[in-house]
């Protein structure tokens, strides 16, 4: 789910310098539209939460006036837009559906970075970062002998995973989700993890594959590009996602760790490192050539991501892969619990 901008959702109050800036509204909305129109050609689905967020009255604005986080009422607003979006899909429409409701507790205050650098250059006190506290509640059960045909029997009906936005407890969007579809969601947002760090950890983890949800959200600002990083990141999801890693590489050195790499590897592929339990967060891989060429390539969690102990290195930009040798260290991982995979999948159009 694309998060729109303040700009985009609240237009009128933007103050006449922003024209001097070069931002036209007229034409900013049409670029997010644009973005939601490509994406849902591409087989995604995609929502524009920006005619439910200028819906609000006044009185409760989708966006805090000193922070450009979603108030609770905007974050109930995105909500509403994405349960409506999902509706009309067939895998949303076979899960088992529960009654929540949301109720208020009064108002709360948010934690904001922002609003404290701001305050720094203002002579005047900022607004605080305040809004109505929720929360939710499932108060009935789904009808007894409901047949679930995506859950695979006790698979989360939805995994939530995404940025501040979803992983603040203040704004409740992860409860309003539950509340709009009737569907249990758990929540993988993860503050400070940016557009991949939430994402990454929880495709590459074991409860990923062991249970995967029916349905997963991930939640994006979109200021926030997925293009950032070049195409490392997305590669890997899309290889964390598809799985299918079941060729295991044959070790034919130690200290380091080396496995031969066979012939006909095609450069979309993707290399599985299975650490095992550990807490590694880096991962280095050198492709050796039989003519003693060494290319480096490597993968890294940030300190706020739980490291799971497994690395999708995708065998983008080494050109065409030769057959020779991968070289894989991982300072701080027991060697004899390495396990390096070639996945099938990984393909995917980025």
């Amino acid at each position: 789910m694309p998060v729109p901008t303040k700009a985009l959702a609240t237009p009128d109050n933007l103050p006449p310098e922003a024209a001097l800036f070069g931002y036209v509204a007229g034409v900013a909305a049409q670029v997010f539209q644009d973005l939601i129109a490509r994406l849902e050609a591409a087989g995604v689905v995609a929502v524009n939460a920006v005619p439910q967020m200028m819906d609000l009255p006044s009185d409760t604005p989708p966006f805090f006036a000193a922070d450009f986080h979603w108030t609770s009422f905007g974050a109930r607003a995105a909500a509403e837009a994405l349960a409506a979006r999902l509706k009309s899909e067939p895998a949303y429409q076979a899960l088992e559906k529960s009654t929540y409701a949301s109720r208020p507790l009064g108002q709360g205050t948010a934690f904001s970075g922002l609003r404290r650098l701001l305050q720094l250059s203002c002579h005047k006190s900022l607004p605080q970062v305040v809004t109505t506290a929720f929360e939710t509640e499932k108060v009935d059960q789904p009808e007894e002998g409901a047949l679930d045909l995506f859950s695979g029997g006790g698979s989360d009906q939805i995994a939530l995973v995404g940025t501040s936005f979803s992983d603040s407890e203040i704004n409740n969007f992860a409860g309003f989700l539950s509340e709009k579809t009737g569907l249990d969601v758990i929540n993988r947002a993860l503050t400070g993890g940016n557009q991949f760090g939430a994402i990454q950890d929880y495709l590459t983890s074991a409860e990923f594959h062991q249970n995967p949800p029916a349905i997963l959200i991930w939640e994006n600002p979109v200021y926030n590009s997925l293009t950032r990083f070049a195409d490392q990141p997305m590669r890997e999801l899309i290889a964390a996602a598809q799985g299918g890693c079941d060729t295991q590489l044959a070790p034919v050195a130690e200290d380091p760790l080396q496995v031969a790499l066979p012939k006909g590897v095609d450069p979309q592929q993707t290399v599985l490192v299975d650490l095992g339990r550990s807490s590694v967060r880096r991962v280095v891989l050198g492709f050796e050539t039989p003519e003693g060429v060494l290319r480096h390539k490597s993968i890294s969690r940030s300190p706020r991501q739980t490291p799971a102990g497994r690395f999708f290195m995708p065998l983008t930009g080494l050109g065409p892969v030769p057959e020779g040798r991968i070289r894989v260290q991982a300072k701080g991982a027991d060697p004899s619990s390495i396990r390096v995979f070639l996945c099938a999948s990984g393909k995917g159009d980025i």
